[in-house]
């Protein structure tokens, strides 16, 4: 039995699949490179701007709501490769803005831009522990004030459990544009 240019051929594909594992200094594997040669994709969850909008409830009735939305898009700067994590609305009342350093601050609450956000009052509108997929919007929605300032944040576990740990290192928070009362 003749084997002819298959063996040479084989040879070639054992060693272009075994050398990203190789710990040969000769041949050492780009670490931004996977396995297949293509770059390894790297993703932010993208926190969308806050609106006004209708939504339907039981029957024909519809009420008027804030709404916002979340995304996960590529980012191959900033990114990360998780493709795990959540969003919120959150809530600053214009006259009672309190200055913060860090989350610690604003129990429980959320510091950002050096003032603490928090959920709307008897509210939870956040999605949590979701895995993302790329392009696809996830909507969240509370009740309608016009009195106060609101943004989309996001979370982007870094580690498993992350969004929900207490350390900071474990997540990545992203916080949208603020819709301003009028």
């Amino acid at each position: 039995m003749k084997h002819g240019p298959v063996l040479p051929l084989l040879a070639l594909a054992a060693t272009t699949l075994i050398w990203p594992y190789s710990r040969s200094a000769a041949v050492a594997p780009t670490p931004a490179i996977g396995i297949s040669g293509s770059p390894v994709q790297k993703w932010r969850i993208e926190p969308g701007k806050v609106t006004v909008c209708n939504k339907p409830l039981s029957g024909s009735k519809v009420t008027r709501r804030m709404c916002g939305k979340f995304q996960l898009q590529p980012d191959p700067q900033d990114g990360e490769r998780s493709i795990i994590g959540g969003g919120c609305l959150i809530v600053q009342d214009p006259n009672q803005i309190r200055q913060c350093t860090d989350d610690s601050v604003c129990r429980p609450g959320y510091c950002a831009d050096q003032t603490c956000w928090h959920k709307p009052v008897g509210e939870d509108p956040c999605k949590r522990g979701l895995t993302l997929q790329p392009g696809v919007p996830i909507r969240l929605s509370a009740k309608l004030n016009r009195n106060l300032r609101w943004r989309v944040i996001t979370c982007q576990s870094l580690v498993l459990g992350g969004c929900s740990a207490s350390n900071p290192a474990g997540k990545k928070y992203r916080f949208g544009e603020i819709w301003e009362p009028r």
